[in-house]
Order: structure tokens, then C-alpha cells, then sequence
């Protein structure tokens, strides 16, 4: 029994032999869908090799630089916000340079550059450009650099240089909005000038030609509405019309005339206003023509000017020597903060964005903040100072070579 019992047990040293080919059983089903999903990877491969081709050929002039920056439109590298430090900016110096805030970063915009620093003095974004007298105007989007009484311009987001295009005369004004339509305003063979608008698409959606001189012209922040002051001769002497239009459409919606004035600058206002100064008083109209409210200017000529989506700021000669000045000051519904008088020859001025001051008046080696009850804060500085610019938590002092941020006292950033 012992014996039979034994034969049907394995030999603890016993080797069994196994063939060392393992084989897999096929499913006939499987193989026939991995067939069908390899042909229909092939026929996709094959489709898509024969549109890249017929779109290449068919479409091969639209396949430019411009376009392909544009899908960068939208790329947004900056850091909005208040930065965790200042440091000095440092660039270099060009014959002409104009400087301007943009998401909270200070743009350098110059004859053979475009330039765009944080408040860390680092380069964000750059461009080569050719500009004989450099201009500029930003939004919350893009930042348009353009060439005053030259053809070309470049519109900028933090990241690069999303087009670059050119006007067929000599540039006279452009503005952008925060929906990224822009209009830009220049000499005309047609007419004496021509205004063209785009969309936040950067195409052209109308044209707008205008037999008067036209001086400026403003897009509203949203894009819809665009506002164009020229001149003409009158019986009066000069007078001033300013038109109203709608986007997409070429006739005007109204317009206004002011005779014996003369236009000096348009800008468009936060709350939906455009701000028209003349040689003889600052106004705020509604899109639709509707007059808000109206400063007649006293004094014996405008000296400087800033303007923005926040406010204006405007500093009237008061004597032929300039050592005395009337300074107005208005937010972006036309309630004025500041009308003094001003015993020092003024060199330039800078809007106040951030509600602590009513403005800012520079003069030779000092920046003063002026301070709702009438007075100043004066800061001194050293060096040439070619612009300052608030960029929303700090006034930014720019010279011929470098640029820092103002500390006044009691200030936040003290």
C-alpha cells in the first residue's frame, strides 16, 4: 500500500521538465480591432500630411510673422500687482525717449526701442523699433508705441510684440483700448487726414476720413466709442468740432463745436467720458455728445499736460515768465481736486492714479505731490528728470539713463 501511495507523490528532488516557450493563445476578435484603429491611425496621418499641404499652398501669404505672433495676443507673462521691491531701472539712453505705466510696469519706449521693466528693473519684454519722435498710449491690454509724424507702429502685451503694422501717411495720434481695439489717426491722400479703427481682433472695421485738421483722437476703454477733435477756420478765427462714433460705423453720431478755441488734447476717461481740453478750458463729454461739466482755464497759456484713464492734470502759465502757475487737477468724472496757484517754474507733471495725491508737479531737482487741502509734499532729486509716471503704488522718477520709484513722507511705501 506504502508503495502505491509513494508513486503518485512528486520527489522533493525531482526535476521537471518544462518547455521553456511560453505561448499566448490569440483572440481573433483583438487582432481585427487593433487592425482597424493601426488603418485609421494611418488614413488621420495621411489626411493630416494632405491638409498641411493644400493649406500651405493655398494659403501660404497668410502664413507671416505678424499672424503668428498674433496667437501670442492673449499671453500675459507680467506680474500685475504690487511688487515685493524697488530697484533703480536702468536702460539705455536714446535721443528721444517717452516713458509710460502698463499693468503696473513702466514701458521705455524710444527711437530704436521698446522696452518694458518690472519695478525689479528687469526686462519683461522687448523690440526694435525706428521711431523719430516715439509715442505711446497702454490699456489694461495692450501697449501701442507709434511714430509721431512717421508711418509705423507696434502694439505690445508683456510678452512680445503682437503686430507691427504701417499708415500710408504721417501718424498724428493713436490710442488703445482695454478690449485691445485701438484707432490710430494719419495724414490722408484721400482727405487731409483719415482715422482707422480695429477690433480686438486687430482688424480694420472702419475708416474714417476727415477734411478738418484733426489734432487728436480717442477710442473709449471699451472699444465701442471713438471720439475726433479737429480745427477749422471760422469767422471767429480757429474753432473746434469734435465728433462722435460708434464702432463699426463710419457716420458720425453727433458732434460739437466750439468756436474761437483751439484743441490741445482728447483722452478717454475711466467712468465712459472723454476728456477734451482746449486752449481755453477743460471739458468732460459723454460718448453721445452730452457735455458733463466744463473749467474754463485761467491764465495765459497751457504749459503741460497728462492724461489718463484715472484723470488729468493741467498747468496754465499765469505770467508771461512762467514763474507762477495755476495747476487744475480733475478724476475721471470730472470732479476737480486741485485749482492753486503754483510760485515755482513747473517742467512737467504727472496724473496721480491711486487717489493719495491730486497730482504731481516736477520742476528742477524736486517732485512735489500736491495734497487735496491746496499744498505740496516736495521730494528732492538728483539728476535730470525726463518724465514721471505713476504706476499705480508709486510715482516713478525717469531720467535720461535710469528711473527710480519716489518715496514721499508718510508714504505707504516708506
Amino acid at each position: 500500500m506504502g508503495r502505491k501511495e509513494d508513486a503518485g507523490r512528486e520527489r522533493p528532488d525531482e526535476v521537471i521538465r518544462v518547455d521553456g516557450k511560453i505561448r499566448q493563445r490569440e483572440n481573433r476578435y483583438y487582432l481585427k480591432v487593433a487592425e482597424r484603429y493601426r488603418a485609421a491611425g494611418f488614413i488621420i496621418l495621411l489626411l493630416l500630411a494632405l491638409f498641411g499641404g493644400v493649406m500651405l499652398m493655398r494659403y501660404s501669404e497668410y502664413i507671416t510673422y505678424d499672424n503668428f505672433v498674433y496667437l501670442l495676443r492673449d499671453f500675459d507673462s507680467s506680474a500685475n500687482g504690487e511688487q515685493s521691491s524697488y530697484s533703480d531701472i536702468i536702460y539705455t539712453a536714446e535721443d528721444r525717449m517717452t516713458f509710460c505705466a502698463y499693468r503696473g510696469s513702466l514701458s521705455a519706449v524710444g527711437n530704436r526701442s521698446v522696452r518694458i521693466y518690472d519695478l525689479s528693473g528687469a526686462v519683461i519684454c522687448e523690440g526694435d523699433e525706428s521711431f523719430s519722435n516715439p509715442g505711446v498710449s497702454a490699456s489694461s491690454k495692450y501697449l501701442l508705441a507709434y511714430d509721431i509724424g512717421g508711418n509705423s507702429y507696434s502694439i505690445y502685451n508683456s510678452a512680445a510684440r503682437v503686430v507691427s503694422r504701417q499708415t500710408d501717411g504721417a501718424l498724428i495720434s493713436a490710442s488703445v483700448s482695454n478690449s485691445g481695439a485701438y484707432a490710430v489717426t494719419s495724414e490722408s491722400d484721400s482727405s487731409r487726414y483719415v482715422t482707422e479703427v480695429y477690433s480686438s481682433a486687430l482688424r480694420r472695421i472702419m475708416s474714417i476720413y476727415t477734411d478738418k485738421y484733426v489734432t487728436d483722437s480717442a477710442i473709449s476703454l471699451d472699444g465701442e466709442h471713438l471720439a475726433i477733435a479737429a480745427m477749422f477756420e471760422s469767422g471767429a478765427g480757429i474753432s473746434c468740432e469734435v465728433s462722435f462714433y460708434e464702432a463699426g460705423t463710419e457716420q458720425a453720431s453727433g458732434s460739437i463745436t466750439y468756436s474761437g478755441a483751439m484743441p490741445v488734447s482728447l483722452c478717454a476717461m475711466e467712468g465712459g467720458a472723454f476728456f477734451l481740453l482746449t486752449d481755453d478750458a477743460a471739458r468732460f463729454i459723454e460718448a453721445d455728445g452730452t457735455v458733463k461739466c466744463e473749467y474754463q482755464l485761467e491764465g495765459s497759456g497751457i504749459s503741460y499736460l497728462d492724461a489718463c484713464a484715472s484723470g488729468a492734470i493741467v498747468v496754465v502759465r499765469s505770467n508771461d515768465m512762467g514763474s507762477q502757475s495755476r495747476v487744475y487737477s480733475f478724476d475721471n468724472t470730472g470732479n476737480i481736486l486741485y485749482n492753486s496757484l503754483i510760485d515755482f517754474r513747473v517742467t512737467g507733471t504727472a496724473v496721480s492714479t491711486d487717489g493719495r495725491y491730486a497730482g504731481y508737479l516736477m520742476s528742477s531737482g524736486t517732485v512735489s505731490a500736491l495734497t487735496a487741502d491746496g499744498g505740496h509734499i516736495d521730494v528732492d532729486v538728483d539728476g535730470e528728470i525726463l518724465r514721471a509716471v505713476d504706476v499705480g503704488y508709486g510715482l516713478v522718477i525717469c531720467g535720461p539713463a535710469s528711473a527710480h520709484i519716489a518715496v514721499f513722507p508718510n508714504d505707504g511705501n516708506s
